[in-house]
């Protein structure tokens, strides 16, 4: 019997929402009531050394922390062939930098031509919260993976059209730093 979509969502929400271990169903436990601590996985090879480095808005050209992708240098990625059709698209590049550190660095989306010239002009910018038509995107900072997470499509988004990210990903330095044994 598959697991039911209410159990999957008590779980994300008692894992991201509480940093806590799901032990019974949520009209049992509410999840201030889940005593089990159970926090992210936060891999020190993965932590942003420079992190407190990154302005709070998005510079205009790369720093030795960060680089950018805008106009002409937007990402032009590749659809999923593992996905539904043209549903996710991957830049191939991970890393972003998330809008927390500032709202300038929330992804900018664009649907154009392959090979366009500079796509945030000459193609049609689509939002994370959709056109009214039940089609939003989610972007995963992490991977660099863009979803159609809505039940449409943009309306723009044909076969001969491919998506652009425009942004920033972080490119400093990793892990943390060597502590000296005395």
């Amino acid at each position: 019997m598959a697991i039911a979509d209410n159990q999957k969502v008590d779980y994300l929400w008692k894992k991201l929402g509480y940093g806590a271990t799901k032990t019974d169903t949520n009209d049992r436990k509410k999840a201030p009531n889940e005593a089990i601590v159970s926090p992210l996985l936060l891999r020190g090879d993965k932590i942003w050394s420079k992190a407190g480095d990154i302005p709070t808005v998005i510079p205009t050209t790369d720093t030795t922390i960060i680089t950018v992708y805008l106009g002409s240098n937007s990402v032009e990625t590749t659809e999923d062939g593992t996905a539904t059709n043209n549903r996710t698209w991957k830049t191939g590049l991970g890393d972003w930098i998330p809008p927390e550190f500032g709202s300038t660095y929330q992804v900018k989306v664009y649907i154009d031509n392959p090979s366009a010239s500079d796509p945030t002009s000459t193609g049609t910018q689509v939002f994370a919260t959709g056109s009214g038509n039940n089609d939003e995107w989610f972007f995963d900072y992490q991977s660099g993976v863009l979803h159609f997470i809505s039940d449409n499509l943009p309306s723009s988004l044909s076969e001969s059209k491919t998506i652009y990210i425009s942004g920033a990903r972080y490119v400093g330095v990793f892990g943390q730093p060597a502590v000296l044994k005395v």
